[in-house]
């Protein structure tokens, strides 16, 4: 399911790997903030997350759990070059995003290639999907 599902004349998008990014997903189990805990298994995340939509970074309102564009170069060194070589191919996964029953938008995986992307100028697209 790694295919594009995206194209622009910047960039090509790939399908989020949802079982991959079940890693950063199970964050939200044990979440610090209360309202953000999500109990889900595995099966739970990946029945919910393939039914998201992909939205252009600037139509989400409020988008939580991202960096300053301004701090890209202080990012994990490793995930930054990550990026560097995705943008050198022009090729990036989805970054996902979980949207809330009460409206609030947040980032799950993707806030390099998202931070990364916005301080080059550009517009992210992002996988959201809804609880």
């Amino acid at each position: 399911m790694m295919g594009i599902i995206s194209e622009s004349d910047d960039f090509v998008y790939t399908n989020p790997n949802f079982d991959t990014e079940w890693q950063e997903a199970q964050r939200y189990i044990e979440h610090p903030n209360l309202e953000k805990r999500i109990q889900w298994t595995k099966q739970d995340w990946l029945d919910k997350v393939k039914n998201g939509k992909v939205v252009n970074f600037s139509e989400i309102e409020n988008l939580q759990n991202i960096s300053n564009p301004d701090e890209f170069e202080k990012l994990f060194p490793e995930k930054v070059e990550r990026f560097i070589a995705a943008l050198a191919k022009k090729q990036f996964e989805l970054p996902i995003a979980v949207k809330y029953p009460n409206g609030t938008v947040e980032l799950i995986a993707g806030n390099t290639r998202v931070t990364g992307l916005r301080n080059k100028g550009y517009d992210p697209k992002i996988w959201v999907f809804e609880l």
